[in-house]
């Protein structure tokens, strides 16, 4: 499971190493009718409530989800419900730093958007969770096999580039 697959193209490149993949995004992405593939199905559905049988995953990625929902807790219970015993969760979330908020692309843009229009409405606010929090929170449901903290500010930048990459040409595909 792929959870927070925005516009699929990291699902697209997950599905060809893997068996069957389902992708979820609570919006739903006009792009996913051309990444659609053979054991590639999106779903758009809520990670409050996902919309699967107990038990029904080997492995749940959670990359760059969970510091856009203000409290986590019932989207990790999701994810331990969802998750087949023994299972793998492979989760990244940027940890707040001095510089990381004010220089997380996402936030920069958003902030930008403000400034141009105050009154416009803008969806994605990043909500710092701390790593021993979430790490806690899975004590004795699942077995923590590693845990590394490098790289997050990398991919939170790779991840936006890839999807104004994408927007991009998919903008340029549509003339």
């Amino acid at each position: 499971l792929d959870l927070g697959c925005k516009k699929g193209d990291v699902s697209l490149s997950l599905a060809k190493q893997v068996k069957r993949l389902v992708a979820v995004d609570k919006e739903f992405s006009g792009d996913w009718r051309f990444l659609s593939s053979a054991n590639l199905r999106f779903v758009n559905g809520n990670a409050l409530f996902l919309p699967f049988k107990n038990a029904s995953f080997d492995t749940i990625i959670a990359c760059e989800v969970l510091q856009y929902i203000e409290n986590p807790r019932p989207v990790l219970d999701e994810i331990c419900r969802t998750l087949k015993p023994g299972g793998c969760l492979v989760a990244s979330f940027p940890v707040k730093g001095l510089l990381t908020d004010f220089l997380n692309p996402y936030n920069l843009t958003r902030k930008i958007k403000l400034m141009i229009d105050p009154a416009r409405k803008i969806r994605g606010k990043v909500i710092y969770h701390k790593t021993a929090d979430i790490l806690e929170f899975f004590r004795g449901k699942l077995i923590l096999r590693s845990c590394i903290r490098r790289g997050t500010w990398g991919f939170v930048y790779a991840a936006w580039i890839v999807e104004n990459l994408q927007t991009a040409r998919m903008l340029l595909k549509s003339k």
